[in-house]
């Protein structure tokens, strides 16, 4: 008996390594210009928004600021600027009126800030980083998600080495997977952990 014990204990094992090795992309693992955001009400009623990123790599950009938004009606809800990002960039946020904003060092931290919630009547989770690309400054979408509730969204895109994007998400402290696109936009309905490339509306 102890003997069949060992033997399911090491094919449930076994069975579990390939979710365990496609887990979230959750802060200190994130790849370079992978993003992590998440947003919802916390106990005290208030909305809270963390962002994580890491930076890219040298040979590709340089990500000077990451701008999370709630689309469509493009509110921009919070930057982070890089503190070497030229001045320009800078005022070219500000101008938008970020209902949070931080300047450090892109990737040093998560920085996790209470602002005014998104209007209710966006269904887009969008982030864009401003690059810098040889001697140009442009910009680049990371994330283009459709959630359920733009009050309470988890969500990570990571560029994936063998082309496209790893899209991971969360439902509450719920993980339901990954999924891999062809580009910045797709769709996470909860509860039920429904996946999709692309963006269409949730039920």
């Amino acid at each position: 008996m102890k003997r069949l014990v060992t033997v399911l204990c090491f094919f449930i094992f076994l069975f579990a390594l390939p979710a365990m090795a496609d887990g979230p992309a959750t802060a200190g693992t994130l790849g370079p210009a992978g993003v992590h955001v998440r947003g919802g009400v916390n106990a005290y009623g208030n909305f809270q928004l963390l962002l994580d990123l890491k930076q890219a790599p040298a040979s590709a950009y340089t990500i000077l600021a990451a701008k999370v938004y709630a689309n469509p009606s493009h509110t921009l809800l919070f930057a982070l600027v890089d503190d070497s990002a030229p001045a320009s960039v800078l005022e070219s946020i500000q101008a938008e009126k970020p209902r949070g904003m931080t300047v450090g060092a892109v990737g040093a931290s998560a920085p996790s800030v209470g602002i005014a919630a998104p209007p209710l009547t966006d269904t887009l989770v969008t982030v864009e980083y401003v690059v810098l690309r040889d001697t140009q400054v442009e910009p680049f979408t990371a994330m283009n998600a459709s959630v359920s509730s733009i009050l309470s969204f988890d969500l990570a895109s990571q560029p994936d080495v063998g082309g496209g994007i790893k899209h991971c998400v969360w439902c509450g402290s719920t993980f339901c997977g990954c999924i891999y696109c062809s580009t910045p936009n797709f769709t996470a309905c909860c509860p039920l952990c429904n996946l999709v490339c692309g963006i269409i509306e949730c039920p």
